[in-house]
């Protein structure tokens, strides 16, 4: 074989290897967000996701007022003369949004826990902080 063609096949190999490995881990994080489900008991399974369910329905007329706060963003930056006050303003009432937001979440996420029982408010806890990126971390009595 020539050494072009050799190059070209190595190149192809790795990069099948690669894209495996990006398709492993697409299916592995799929499956741990799944998971997480049958580690609580079906009552607490049919009481998330109602709660979740209303609060998505109340959350979705905080979430068009940002989405136009964006527009009016984008308009802003779009305009010929851009207007940093005007700017600054919008990015701080939609700052502001996000804030409010993430707060009523919060409450939420209170109001839900406070309904289960301690072994499975642990596991969406533990749930809860790894998408915050909390990492797992021992106990004083395990270490």
């Amino acid at each position: 074989m020539s050494q072009k063609i050799k190059i070209i096949f190595t190149l192809s190999f790795l990069l099948n290897i690669l894209l495996i490995g990006f398709i492993g881990g697409q299916v592995y994080q799929k499956n741990q967000k799944h998971d997480f489900k049958h580690n609580i008991s079906p009552q607490s399974q049919a009481l998330l996701e109602k709660n979740m369910k209303q609060h998505k329905q109340v959350m979705k007329k905080d979430m068009r007022h940002l989405k136009s706060i964006k527009t009016e963003l984008r308009n802003i930056v779009e305009e010929d003369d851009f207007d940093k006050e005007k700017f600054i303003a919008k990015m701080n009432i939609l700052l502001e949004g996000k804030h409010n937001l993430s707060q009523k979440k919060a409450a939420h996420i209170a109001q839900t826990l406070e309904q289960l029982p301690k072994q499975d408010r642990l596991v969406i806890f533990k749930r809860l902080m790894h998408k915050f990126g909390g990492k797992k971390r021992r106990s004083p009595k395990h270490q």
